[in-house]
């Protein structure tokens, strides 16, 4: 399974719909002030003419789309989100066009307090405070059944998180947080650069250090795939029926359905993750607003 979900998923993100992406590289970071350039070499990244992006998929075109009318839109600098989003959405008016093929997520020199600071605040300004205590408080929910492939996920193995303080809901957030960190370490640790040589290699050791000797790390990765999995899953019917539009013509357009068919028929066989014990109880919808407010 691996090996053709790999494959797939290697073809399906050079195709030009899931390769071509827009962003302000130089919009105000909103968390603190920051310098946004960088002198490493390894940090540039060269910008794509928009000619080259298929022009139903252009700021101009997407521009003139006028926004449904069935939720309030919160306009905000760049950006919106309406009352059922979770997170914020970007406005695509703004920013340049990026091949993502071409700028793979691997090490780039960019290290220190800075850095670091970007970790610690995702995992520290996402506690949810005291007002989640008063949720533990209440009348406990339905018992919980995990299917085997989740159960160990949740296991008392775990040592960095209090299961007592924290519910159900929130150790699988933090677990998916843990497990995107550590995807992140692998890809950096595959594409490493040797800033003595200048070249791009494996590095094992930082491999070892940052992932293989954790062995939770390991086993979130696997969780986050399994969750990403059952998420595709879910949505095999909209990615089907949607309009790629890759270069204009059916047979590219084609191209790109088939390819996505298969991950989605992947998806359907492994993506096991039960999403059903997750928010419930007399407090779900509580719940489910505090986790909005903290992604957004």
């Amino acid at each position: 399974v691996n090996d053709d979900l790999f494959s797939n998923l290697s073809d399906l993100v050079r195709l030009p719909f899931f390769k071509y992406f827009q962003v302000d590289l130089y919009r105000e970071c909103p968390f603190w002030n920051e310098h946004g350039s960088c002198m490493d070499p390894g940090c540039a990244i060269t910008t794509v003419d928009e000619s080259d992006v298929p022009e139903k998929w252009r700021a101009t075109t997407l521009s003139k789309l006028e926004a449904s009318s069935i939720e309030k839109r919160h306009e905000l600098p760049g950006c919106y989100y309406r009352d059922s989003d979770f997170c914020f959405l970007d406005d695509n008016t703004e920013g340049d066009y990026f091949d993502l093929s071409l700028v793979p997520e691997r090490y780039t020199g960019y290290a220190g307090p800075n850095a670091h600071r970007i970790w610690r605040s995702i995992y520290n300004e996402n506690c949810f405070g005291l007002s989640e205590m008063s949720l533990m408080g209440g009348k406990s929910p339905a018992p919980v059944s995990l299917p085997d492939s989740m159960s160990e996920a949740f296991g008392d193995e775990d040592h960095e998180i209090d299961h007592a303080e924290h519910c159900l809901e929130k150790r699988v957030y933090y677990k998916v947080i843990s497990g995107l960190h550590a995807s992140i370490s692998t890809h950096v640790c595959l594409e490493y650069l040797n800033q003595t040589t200048g070249e791009w290699a494996p590095n094992l050791q930082c491999f070892i250090e940052k992932v293989a000797s954790h062995s939770e790390r390991v086993q979130y990765i696997y969780f986050n795939t399994v969750l990403l999995l059952r998420a595709v899953s879910r949505l095999g019917p909209y990615l089907s029926a949607y309009d790629y539009c890759s270069t204009g013509t059916h047979e590219d357009d084609q191209a790109t359905l088939d390819k996505l068919n298969k991950v989605i028929n992947i998806a359907h066989n492994v993506g096991r993750f039960d999403e059903t014990v997750l928010f419930r109880g007399q407090n779900a919808d509580v719940l489910k607003e505090e986790f909005k407010t903290h992604f957004r």
